[in-house]
């Protein structure tokens, strides 16, 4: 082949888009591994070990993680707790203190003055003139009184008319208070918590033994329970009122306390930044390590039960090598990527090589093809992302899903080999073939079976029950294995069980919508259409009766005779009701609606062949015109194939002067011929039910003789060429149809008097 004859090969892109597709879930699943949870050993303290286990090289033992939380948490108490001495705080509490006492006392006085003017008005109330003189004095009074009262509210938020704070300016309400003595004495024990320092952060969140004021430029330190916090600050200031050794009475402590929760403020202000960053400093210092393992060092020999020490040893090597694996680069990656890269190749080649020798009519359909693709990427991402979660909840990565979707699309055969390799491609991901494989191959499996022969939506919830008590199965067998914990054995039973009824859920969610957006037809969309109360079919039954009948009988007939051949006999039933829709426009012009004249007998040879012809194109056009899927839509015109409306073309031969005047192809179908075994099966059902209708009284070799003519006819015409029949299906065809035109055109026995009766009915 010259260079001219390479330029014109045709380049094969649907085969390069095919295996492009193929190529991506085998890219997609290497680059999902999580490098840094590779883990080769995988024991827990007690279990016996299977092999031994030889350091591949030097590395640190690492501490136990609750002896490194234990050794934080006394770095931590170390480390004190930095505060700044803010001296404003102080001063401003004093000062506020003493001016309150100021008008305190400013009150007292006021309100003193008030008393003594309402007596004194009262004293001259029979006074005209004194009286009203007094009474302004009350109403000036009251009003300086009232404006104390509201700069009281206005500065420091209190009501001093509230039978708390009477006490500090009504004598009926107690002993009246010295404001300067008692001033004194409260700011003295004030100035007490003030040197002692009042930190603005909860004492409970302060770790650390001591803490670090920082002041003047140095710092000091102190317990961290000898200073306060406000809550602590208040406490120690309720305890502690005394006026020259003796309590104070109730109702002044009342209002000193009050007080204080305004005046305390806190004087030690905690520096979050300095005070983390020597934290983290001392934290860094901690030793995680506790000892080396060298190269070829014997960790654990085989058969023995594993100590926290090998336990450690273990871990630390599953870290090492985690470590390893996430810091790899150069040619070291180059070779881990290109083996994991090989892993998944050599796993994915199970369903590849499937679908090439197995299933071809899936893996030359692009559209097939991607839905299988499409469904695995999904679990195998929603595997990753579990594995990056929680690796431990394997058993929530929905498997079956893709199973059951597969099944219900295609086939069970497609199903289990589509499933098996992601079940092992995922099983790598998680770092846990064994585990993984076993626990979810055998739901995969029931679930395949189990919805095998899917008759209703309903049948999707089905496989519920086998699927959970299939991974409950699993689970408790590895339970046997490892002697887990009932409460991981629980959760994981859980977690089987939120798998189970999401994945069924979900697959039923997504037949539906991988139907519409794909253009596939599954089971559950033919049963819908069986329906006889469906739109077309009761448009059907009314303009014509007889089509009607006629593709109700001939769908009986090819349900039996379809799985006798291993046909999908619902798919040939289905095909059956629809094959004769386009009749509904001339319903009157075709036999079996006729109820006297032959309508077609009044028209040219030429014209009644158009009409027959064309109830093909109309079936189409209202098979289009009502969305019938496209499987169902090819029952339309492969059940004519290319035939040729045989009465219609002799009729025109015997009228014309020349024969050579008329052409087969005014008078053939413009089919295609049927491809499938379900087509072909509906042309020589219908045409054997019409041919058989038309006998009188047929005897059994009568129904014998026209279906095997029938058939040797559409053989002889080559209208089964392009279907897979084989001769063995012929032969089943002939079998089953005898049988069931047999059963339908029985005589019956006449009974003593009916034929009497009849006459004279007659």
């Amino acid at each position: 082949m010259g260079f001219k004859d390479k330029m014109h090969v045709k380049i094969n892109w649907d085969l390069i888009i095919k295996f492009g597709l193929l190529l991506i879930v085998v890219v997609v699943a290497t680059f999902l591994i999580p490098r840094e949870k590779s883990q080769y050993y995988k024991y827990q303290i007690g279990e016996i070990t299977r092999s031994a286990v030889i350091a591949p090289y030097d590395y640190d033992i690492l501490k136990p993680e609750d002896v490194i939380e234990a050794e934080k948490r006394e770095a931590l108490q170390r480390v004190p707790f930095v505060f700044n001495h803010n001296a404003d705080a102080e001063t401003r509490s004093l000062q506020d203190i003493e001016q309150f006492f100021r008008m305190t006392s400013a009150l007292q006085l006021r309100y003193q003055s008030l008393v003594k003017s309402r007596e004194e008005r009262n004293y001259y109330r029979y006074n005209i003139t004194r009286f009203q003189e007094q009474n302004k004095k009350v109403r000036s009074d009251s009003t300086a009184f009232h404006q104390l009262v509201l700069q009281f509210k206005q500065d420091y938020n209190i009501d001093v008319l509230n039978d708390v704070f009477k006490g500090l300016y009504d004598p009926a309400a107690g002993h009246l208070p010295d404001p300067e003595m008692l001033k004194s004495q409260y700011q003295q024990i004030i100035k007490q918590i003030f040197n002692k320092g009042i930190v603005d952060i909860p004492q409970n969140d302060i770790v650390s033994v001591q803490v670090a004021i920082s002041l003047s430029g140095e710092e000091i330190y102190r317990r961290t329970d000898e200073v306060f916090d406000r809550d602590k600050a208040l406490d120690f200031l309720s305890r502690n009122l005394k006026s020259n050794g003796e309590d104070f009475s109730f109702d002044i402590k009342q209002i000193l306390f009050q007080l204080s929760r305004i005046f305390i403020r806190p004087n030690l202000i905690y520096d979050k930044e300095r005070t983390e960053r020597r934290q983290e400093d001392a934290i860094s210092r901690i030793p995680i390590v506790d000892g080396k393992v060298l190269k070829n060092e014997k960790i654990v020999d085989a058969n023995t039960r594993v100590t926290p020490l090998i336990y450690r040893k273990i871990y630390s090597l599953n870290v090492a090598e985690s470590r390893k694996n996430l810091n790899a680069f150069g040619k070291r990656y180059f070779m881990m990527i290109t083996g994991d890269l090989v892993i998944m190749g050599l796993l994915y080649a199970l369903f590849v090589l499937f679908m090439i020798h197995f299933r071809k009519e899936i893996f030359s359909d692009r559209k097939k093809l991607f839905l299988i693709i499409i469904n695995q990427l999904i679990v195998i991402s929603i595997g990753y992302l579990i594995s990056t979660l929680n690796n431990a909840a394997f058993m929530a990565v929905p498997i079956t899903l893709l199973a059951m979707i597969t099944s219900i699309f295609f086939d069970e055969r497609a199903a289990i080999f589509s499933t098996v390799p992601v079940i092992l491609m995922l099983s790598y991901i998680f770092g846990n073939t064994f585990y993984f494989t076993v626990v979810h191959l055998l739901p995969a499996l029931i679930s395949t079976i189990s919805i095998k022969k899917l008759r209703s939506r309903d049948q999707i919830f089905q496989p519920l029950i086998w699927i959970f008590l299939s991974y409950t199965i699993g689970l408790i067998s590895l339970e046997l294995v490892s002697f887990t914990s009932v409460a991981e054995l629980t959760r994981n039973i859980l977690y089987a069980c939120i798998n189970t009824v999401g994945s069924v859920l979900a697959a039923y969610g997504l037949v539906s919508v991988f139907e519409r957006i794909l253009n596939i037809t599954t089971d559950m969309t033919l049963l819908e259409l069986t329906d006889l109360n469906k739109p077309l079919l009761k448009e059907l039954a009314m303009k014509a009766p007889g089509t009607f009948n006629h593709s109700v009988m001939v769908g009986t007939l090819v349900d039996t005779t379809a799985e006798a051949i291993g046909a999908n006999n619902l798919l040939a039933r289905v095909g059956a009701y629809y094959h004769d829709i386009g009749k509904t426009a001339k319903s009157s012009y075709f036999a079996e609606n006729q109820q006297e004249e032959n309508r077609l007998e009044k028209l040219k040879p030429h014209m009644a062949a158009k009409v027959v012809i064309n109830h093909v194109r109309t079936g189409i056009e209202l098979a289009e015109r009502y969305n019938l899927p496209k499987v169902v839509t090819d029952f339309i015109p492969m059940h004519h194939g290319t035939q040729i409306v045989k009465y219609f073309y002799h009729k025109a031969l015997e009228q014309a002067e020349d024969p050579t005047d008329v052409k087969e192809n005014d008078f053939r179908y413009t089919g295609p011929k049927p491809n499938t075994k379900e087509t072909a099966l509906v042309m020589i059902a219908e045409s054997c039910e019409a041919a058989i209708k038309a006998l009188d009284k047929p005897t059994d070799t009568d129904i014998e003789n026209r279906i095997n003519m029938i058939i040797k006819s559409r053989m002889d015409e080559g209208q089964l060429s392009e279907c897979p029949l084989t001769f063995n299906d012929i032969s089943v065809i002939k079998e089953s149809l005898l049988r069931l035109f047999k059963s339908m055109y029985h005589h019956r026995p006449e009974y003593p008097g009916q034929k009497t009766q009849t006459t004279n009915k007659s």
